[in-house]
This record gives structure tokens, C-alpha cells and sequence, in this order.
């Protein structure tokens, strides 16, 4: 067998020899790297010749190279007595240091974040096979909320040998003004490629729509994007969606780092392995206990209650009940404002998904509150919400007491001194969770706990949401406290 590997894809070819081992091989690698497509019963009636299933191994024996670790070991495992020889066409890849440092600008990574000198080692990685030996500098770092992705990422840029350029994509604009300020204080120059700007330098950050635009637009060449052979995905869950393909499909970077605390959290089997498939393995993992065991983020305690709504009328679909027992729920509301009440003078941040259930809490909360002595300001914004920025600064500086937001501080906004998250959305998003959650996991001279404030939802659809996410919580080994008994139920 002969493996010849490119950048975004590889291809496979067999010889007389790995057909007298099993004639029917190249079947049984696409069998292995096939998904069945969810309701391709019903697309199958508008394409008969479809047989309902994405094919990750093409007829003529293409592969994308993000995958050539499994396929490594499906061989290895079904077929030990096949060889593979390698011919490597990807180009200059930079060499990692065969000393690495742990050091750049003010950033040292030792002690308590040694973990992240650890993270970054592990690019200098080969793909292996009997006597034969593959340099692969690509795959994912899962690391939680507060692990320090922007200095990983630095660091592995210094790292590698020579004059390299690194693009960075995001898809978040405080992200990216975040990544933009980190790397301008460490550099002193960094390149943009924006809606107004195509500046490229060694380090060079670009927003996904952007970019997407830029290369269908012409404006960006062919030489200018084969500039980039180191490729940094932030938030790389995101990376399953055709935006993300066809871009990294225009680009030969050898070395791709893909980084997201919820990396393959998507229920979408092909959405994971369309990320895999574009980086590579997962690399390392660092999870949030780990973070907490380090005293590198707040102890997390997360705090279940029991929630049975009464129902006044008959529902039938599940926005039915997602809108009475969740948004609209005077009963969920007031349990919410009985959580605030214990934690005066604390900075409390309410998650929720619609404008119309931000609203509604809003109202019900400050009428509330303010009617039984308390003295908190709540506020709530959204990404259309003109007074936002101001919110939010607002809610930093302790103007705000309780802050409702949708998913516009669901990322990229890290607040040391929030000491309570009340997760009033619902819903069986782990991600969704997972990033919530985040917000307020960075170590504060004020707080040594984040209290996390979720609901078991006792009724139709939402129960099974609920349950969900608390086994979510359960896999995270975090510690979680009901406020019933789980188990009667």
C-alpha cells in the first residue's frame, strides 16, 4: 500500500500484494470511514442512486489527511501483514525545536501552568507504522474554559523553526479584538485580514466571514494563502459547518492546531469527523477539574433544582413547553429571584437563549426584588441591544448587580469576580453549557467558587434535556448538589 499525503487530502493505492491479502480491502476502508446522513430515508426518495451514507474514502481512494491516523490503525489492527510506504508531498514544514522553550515575552509556562508547556510539546508529533515514519504537526487540543488558548497557540508559534506565518481564524469579534491586543503587545505588529483590511504578517488574524469573502471575492491570491503554513482554528466545534471546509480547503498549512474546550461535543457524528478529518486527533485534553486541581480556575459547584410547573393548559409540541415552563414560567422566574436573593451584593450572571425570555426576567426580577427590600439592578442586553458595550462595562465595574445576556457573553468574555451563573435557558446543548460555564471559571481575589445554577425540569421533552446535562456535569466530575432526591424520581 502507498500512501501518498498532501495537506487536505491523501491517496491510497493497493498493489498485488494487499490484493492476495484480501482482495476486497479498498470496500472495507470505505465501509469503515462511512456515517449514515440523518433522514436520509426521506432525501433517498429524491435521490434513488443515493445509498444515504458520507463517505470519508473515495472510489478513487482519496482520504482526508486528518484521518490518516485511523486509518493507520485500521490496518494495523485488520490487516498487520500489509506494508505502507509513505511519499510525502506537503511541502516546507517547519521543524519544532528540538529544544523548546517555555518562555516568550512576559509568559513563562511552569509551576501551576507547566500543563501548557505540555500541550504544546506535543506538535512535535509522527504518525508511525512498522519501519515507517510520518512527521504530523496537526490535531486538536481540547482544553476547557480559562486553560489559556492564546498563550498555547503563542507558544507553539515559537516553537517551530524558521519564518513561519500563522493564521488564526475566528469567529467572534471580542475574540478576535482579544487575540488582535495579546499578540500586538507580544509582537508589536500583527496582520488582519478583515471586510476593510488585508494586511498579512507572521501572525496574521482573520474572521471566518471575512475571510470566506475575501477568497471568493478574487481579492485573495492563490500566493498569499499559501503563505500560512501554520493554521490556528480557535472554537474549532464551529469547524464542522461548509464555511470552515471551504476555506481550510484553499489553504496547504502542514501544521494545524484546532482548539475548543467542547472540540467534539456536537451530537452530529459528521459534524465530529468532519472536524477530525480537516486537523487530525485529538492531541491533549486539559478539563476543567484539572484547571481547578492547578488553582488555575475557581472551585465549580453546580447546584440542581427540582422544577415541576403547574400547568393550566394542555400542551402539545415542544415549543409548548419550552415556552410556558421555561421563558414565559412565572413559577421558574420567581425560583430564579429566590437564588439571587441569597447572594446580595455578588455578581450574577443569567443565561438565556430568545430576547423575549431576557425581557421577561428583566421585568419580573426588578418588580420583585425591589418589592421585597432588595436592592439589586438587573439588567439584560443582546447583540442587537445599541447600549451592549455599555452593559457590560457597567456589570465589570459592579454598576449592575445581575446581569441577563444571550449568547453575546457566551464567548470571549471572562469575568473573574462573577461568582454566580444561573443557567435559566435549558435546552441539551453541552456546549451551550460548557461555554455558559466558562464565563465565569477565572480565578478572582474576591471569589474562590463559581456556583453554577441549572434546573431538572420535570415535565414532557424537558426532563430528558435536564437529564442530560446533569450527566454532563457527572462526566465532568464536577461537584453537583440537588436540592431533591434524583433518585426517588
Amino acid at each position: 500500500m502507498k500512501i501518498i499525503v498532501d495537506n487536505n487530502w491523501s491517496n491510497v493505492t493497493f498493489d498485488s500484494k494487499d490484493y492476495s491479502i484480501n482482495r476486497s480491502i479498498p470496500k472495507e476502508i470505505k465501509e469503515y470511514f462511512s456515517v449514515e446522513v440523518p433522514n436520509s430515508y426521506f432525501i433517498r426518495r429524491y435521490r434513488p442512486n443515493w445509498d444515504g451514507m458520507k463517505h470519508y474514502f473515495t472510489p478513487k481512494g482519496n482520504i482526508r489527511t486528518g484521518l490518516l491516523p485511523f486509518l493507520l490503525e485500521f490496518i494495523e489492527s485488520n490487516y498487520p501483514d500489509i506494508d505502507i510506504k509513505f511519499k510525502d508531498i506537503r511541502g516546507n514544514i517547519p521543524s519544532f525545536k528540538e529544544n523548546p522553550i517555555n518562555k516568550f515575552g512576559k509568559y513563562v509556562m511552569d509551576g501551576q501552568y507547566e500543563y501548557q508547556f505540555e500541550l504544546i510539546k506535543k506538535y512535535n508529533n509522527y504518525l508511525t507504522y512498522k519501519n515507517e515514519k510520518l512527521y504530523f504537526p496537526r490535531g486538536i487540543i481540547n482544553a476547557a474554559t480559562n486553560a489559556g488558548k492564546m498563550i498555547i497557540t503563542a507558544g507553539i508559534y515559537f516553537n517551530f523553526e524558521g519564518n513561519n506565518h500563522m493564521l488564526i481564524l475566528i469567529d467572534n469579534k471580542l475574540l478576535h479584538q482579544q487575540l488582535y491586543e495579546f499578540y500586538s503587545e507580544l509582537l508589536g505588529s500583527v496582520g488582519i485580514i478583515s471586510a476593510e483590511t488585508i494586511d498579512i504578517k507572521n501572525i496574521t488574524i482573520a474572521m471566518v466571514k471575512s475571510f470566506y469573502n475575501r477568497i471568493n471575492e478574487g481579492i485573495l491570491t492563490k500566493e498569499q494563502l499559501n503563505l500560512f503554513n501554520i493554521l490556528v482554528v480557535d472554537e474549532c466545534h464551529l469547524a464542522g459547518a461548509k464555511t470552515y471546509e471551504a476555506i481550510i480547503n484553499k489553504l496547504n498549512s502542514p501544521v494545524r492546531v484546532f482548539l475548543s474546550g467542547t472540540a467534539l461535543d456536537s451530537e452530529s457524528v459528521i459534524t465530529r469527523l468532519n472536524i477530525i478529518s480537516l486537523s487530525g486527533k485529538v492531541m491533549a485534553s486539559i478539563n476543567k477539574v484539572d484547571l481547578m486541581k492547578s488553582n488555575v480556575s475557581k472551585k465549580i459547584k453546580v447546584f440542581i433544582n427540582y422544577f415541576k410547573p403547574t400547568l393550566d393548559k394542555p400542551l402539545l409540541s415542544y415549543d409548548d413547553y419550552y415556552n410556558d415552563c421555561i421563558v414565559f414560567s412565572r413559577e421558574r422566574a420567581a425560583l430564579i429571584s429566590s437564588i439571587i436573593s441569597n447572594y446580595k451584593d455578588k455578581m450574577i450572571l443569567i443565561a438565556v437563549e430568545q430576547i423575549y425570555h431576557g425581557e421577561y426576567l428583566e421585568g419580573y426580577l426588578n418588580n420583585v426584588l425591589k418589592f421585597i427590600g432588595y436592592d439589586f439592578k438587573v439588567k439584560f442586553t443582546h447583540a442587537n441591544d445599541p447600549n451592549k458595550k455599555q452593559i457590560i462595562e457597567d456589570f465589570k465595574n459592579k454598576k449592575i448587580n445581575v446581569l441577563i445576556s444571550t449568547r453575546i457573553m457566551k464567548l470571549g468574555i471572562n469575568i473573574a469576580d462573577i461568582a454566580v451563573i444561573i443557567y435559566a435557558l435549558g435546552g441539551k446543548s453541552i456546549i451551550n453549557v460548557k461555554q455558559w460555564m466558562g464565563r465565569g471559571e477565572r480565578k478572582s481575589s474576591s471569589e474562590e467558587e463559581l456556583h453554577f445554577y441549572d434546573f431538572y425540569d420535570d415535565v414532557k421533552y424537558l426532563k430528558t434535556h435536564s437529564k442530560k446535562r446533569i450527566k454532563m456535569y457527572k462526566k465532568e466530575k464536577l461537584e453537583v448538589i440537588f436540592n431533591f432526591n434524583i433518585d426517588e424520581l
